[in-house]
């Protein structure tokens, strides 16, 4: 008697000399988890964030300067203790903390 059990979508099955073998598929999301903070009126926050959508990375963000009392204290300590000179956009790509726009950086932490 065989039993055959289906594979989850993220991966794909080869047959090589007769064994199976177990790839990743390329349409596996292993992107990172990436949170930018940024400030609604910055060129550079702007950029980060639509790079991101061009490329189809999900992300989280948080404009900084739209939020108000102890949530903006909060979010400037988090964004003090990744970038203590409180620049824009601090952006954090697994442990990478990346700040302003830089393309090539962003790029490499995310394997484009």
């Amino acid at each position: 008697m065989s039993v055959k059990f289906g594979l989850p979508a993220q991966f794909e099955e080869r047959k090589s000399g007769g064994q199976a073998i177990l790839l990743f598929s390329k349409e596996m999301n292993m992107t990172p988890n990436v949170f930018v903070y940024a400030l609604s009126t910055c060129s550079h926050c702007k950029r980060t964030k639509q790079f991101f959508k061009d490329n189809g990375i999900t992300f989280d963000f948080l404009d900084v300067d739209l939020t108000q009392g102890e949530k903006r204290e909060s979010a400037i300590n988090a964004v003090k203790k990744h970038n203590p000179r409180l620049t824009f956009p601090t952006t954090i790509i697994g442990d990478k903390v990346i700040v302003g726009f830089k393309e090539k950086e962003i790029r490499e932490a995310l394997d484009l």
